[in-house]
């Protein structure tokens, strides 16, 4: 096991309310937040994190609100097999 951060760019798109969403690597919980960027703007993300830097690893969005907003992510790197997902 090695520390690592994991880096990515997160989009949301909201119109009337701020959305909540948590964030996780892998299955453990990172962080429980409200997107209180505007929509054109970016989030930028490091999340430190403990792991085999080489096995495959997530990075998941997960909304609350499932209509509240859209979130993409892109420019995800920190190690070579992390993929990403949104539900």
């Amino acid at each position: 096991m090695q520390s690592f951060i994991i880096t990515f760019d997160l989009y949301c798109k909201w119109e009337h309310f701020p959305p909540v969403y948590r964030l996780y690597f892998d299955d453990e919980l990172m962080a429980e937040r409200t997107c209180k960027i505007k929509p054109d703007q970016i989030i930028q993300e490091h999340v430190p994190v403990l792991g085999d830097i080489d096995s495959l690893h997530t990075i998941r969005i997960e909304q609350l609100a499932p209509q509240s907003g859209i979130f993409h992510i892109k420019n995800l790197e920190g190690c070579p097999n992390i993929k990403s997902e949104i539900v």
